[in-house]
């Protein structure tokens, strides 16, 4: 009676362990699946938009050959697809965003933390990089200047 016990609670064990291996497997599967569709399905942006928060900074670049834009508490938008590296300067901070092959990447500042330099290159819509210290923040957006100055509502604001 005791050893017809033992084997059958070792089968119940076995089969357990097995049939929570099938599911733990099933679900990295789904995850994977559902991380692949989202991925995929995002949308690669066409410009860059600098906002700084709060202050004055003078913003400029080194194609366009002009000394520097003025900006206070707003925002600068720059297409993804010309290559540049544009300076953000404020009262005694910089930080230096390059963008190239359709990516833009902080690639200097002085902040203390450099969190903005460590980040990943963005290129996608929805992406950001963030530099506190400084109040710049580097965002994908889909559309250019002339849809950054419509003060139409949005599914937040309603």
């Amino acid at each position: 009676m005791f050893d017809s016990d033992i084997i059958h609670n070792s089968e119940n064990r076995r089969r357990r362990y097995v049939n929570d291996i099938i599911l733990l497997a099933a679900c990295l599967l789904a995850a994977g699946i559902i991380l692949l569709i989202i991925r995929c399905a995002q949308d690669t942006g066409g410009y860059i938009e600098i906002r700084i928060e709060a202050g004055e900074a003078c913003i400029s670049d080194n194609t366009s050959g002009e000394e520097g834009l003025s900006v206070r508490t707003g925002s600068c938008i720059y297409p993804l697809n010309v290559e540049r590296e544009v300076i953000i300067e404020q009262d005694n901070a910089i930080n230096i965003l390059r963008i190239s092959d359709g990516h833009a990447d902080m690639t200097e500042a002085d902040c203390p933390d450099l969190i903005c330099v460590h980040s990943k290159p963005i290129s996608r819509i929805g992406e950001s990089i963030v530099c506190l210290p400084h109040g710049v923040t580097v965002t994908v957006a889909q559309d250019g200047p002339e849809a950054a100055d419509t003060d139409d509502y949005d599914a937040v604001t309603w």
